[in-house]
């Protein structure tokens, strides 16, 4: 044991460490956010002083234990009230937009012939929350991190794009209060990016931008046994054993509905959970290699630039119809 935890230690101080600068550090680039900033970190260190060997154990520790853990803990944070209060229509708006996103990526994957593993974590990422879906895809589907760090660029900078552009682009529709609400919360990637531009367009809007987005993000866990069958019928493997974080992920969701613990508790837990996911981002940074990123980095910007329009417009025409 203990000869494990010195072997554990290089890669999980530099994950810790990345991971502070990444917190603090984001705070005052908020449009950057403390998770990218993290990739971001750990990319430049793992391409330049890091010693790939030292840390390698703890780096894999951190990418596969940490990770998984961030993910359950998220579950404390979700909230199913939440689909009773946007009402029948937002609510089936979302499922077409949710798995029309999924499914376009995959599409589209095949037009621009990205990796099946790629389009999962773009359409993911693209369809329910970002970063964190993206990191809850990668190990069910077994993403190389020069993938997942891809796919993580781009929704971050798309959603950037989207934070400014989007309550432009509802201020020109004419949309209502609740029109643009659902536009925004139900196509920006970003809990964080969805706060800042539905506020751009008054308290009301960003008010039903969270709740829309909220609900959005309880679609992860149909969307990620989905995955998971997808996966073990493409591998053939019969057997293959069913990811435990994500029943633990699901338990944790099923704990914050029925107030098992205090409501302090759940924030705490869900708040640990984007410490560890922010941990867990340096550590997938680190093993990200420059030279194999910018193999599949054209094609999968393309695809990711394809994907975000085609969602928008899914969005206005499903919005114009039914809210």
């Amino acid at each position: 044991m203990q000869k494990r935890l010195i072997s554990l230690a290089p890669g999980l101080a530099i994950s810790v460490f990345i991971a502070l600068i990444a917190k603090f550090g984001g705070q005052y680039i908020p449009m950057v956010g403390g998770t990218l900033l993290a990739l971001i970190l750990g990319a430049v260190a793992g391409n330049t002083f890091m010693n790939g060997a030292t840390c390698a154990p703890g780096l894999k520790f951190v990418e596969k234990y940490v990770l998984e853990a961030s993910i359950v803990l998220s579950g404390f944070g979700l909230q199913a009230v939440h689909l009773k209060t946007m009402g029948n229509s937002i609510l089936w708006i979302l499922v077409v937009m949710v798995f029309s996103t999924f499914v376009l990526s995959w599409v589209l994957g095949k037009v621009f012939k990205s990796s099946k593993r790629f389009s999962y974590l773009l359409g993911a990422g693209s369809a329910i929350c970002g970063s964190s879906a993206i990191a809850a895809t990668a190990p069910i589907v077994e993403a190389s991190e020069e993938e997942t760090g891809l796919a993580l660029g781009i929704v971050n900078a798309l959603g950037l794009l989207g934070l400014v552009g989007l309550p432009v682009l509802a201020h020109f529709v004419d949309f209502s209060e609740l029109q643009s609400a659902t536009l925004i919360g139900g196509t920006l990637q970003s809990l964080g990016h969805v706060v800042a531009s539905g506020h751009t367009l008054g308290e009301e809007v960003g008010h039903w931008a969270v709740i829309v987005k909220m609900g959005r993000i309880l679609f992860m866990v149909p969307l990620l046994v989905i995955l998971y069958f997808l996966k073990r019928s493409s591998d053939g493997k019969s057997k293959a054993k069913f990811p435990i974080f994500i029943a633990l992920f699901v338990f944790a969701i099923i704990l914050s509905q029925i107030e098992v613990l205090p409501v302090a508790a759940n924030d705490t837990m869900a708040t640990l959970g984007k410490w560890l996911l922010i941990i867990a981002m340096g550590a997938i940074g680190a093993k990200i290699r420059v030279a194999q990123l910018l193999k599949i980095s054209k094609k999968g910007i393309l695809q990711g630039i394809s994907l975000f329009i085609l969602q928008i417009g899914i969005a206005l025409a499903l919005i114009y119809m039914f809210v």
